[in-house]
């Protein structure tokens, strides 16, 4: 993780940390908690996200507000589609 403070891209600065949370997620699969196992059908994991602009409007007077999230979590499944361009 030292290395992503040492990147000067940005997509370079996410990708240590997109790489350590997907490996603990991996750790974490076979946990079991009071005797129960996680639902790991929905295969989730991060991806680094194209930063594009994010517009979302919020409460009553609206107030709109913008982000450009760096990170996501998603399913395999929806990282799959959207990579074939199945929007």
């Amino acid at each position: 993780m030292s290395n992503s403070c040492e990147q000067i891209s940005e997509k370079a600065i996410y990708e240590h940390f997109v790489t350590a949370a997907n490996e603990a997620l991996k750790m974490l699969k076979p946990l079991t908690v009071q005797g129960r196992q996680a639902n790991n059908t929905l295969d989730i994991l991060f991806h680094r996200n194209d930063p594009v602009d994010i517009y979302e409007d919020h409460s009553n007077p609206v107030v709109q507000t913008q982000r450009q999230p760096h990170i996501i979590a998603t399913t395999a499944h929806s990282a799959r589609r959207c990579g074939r361009g199945e929007n």
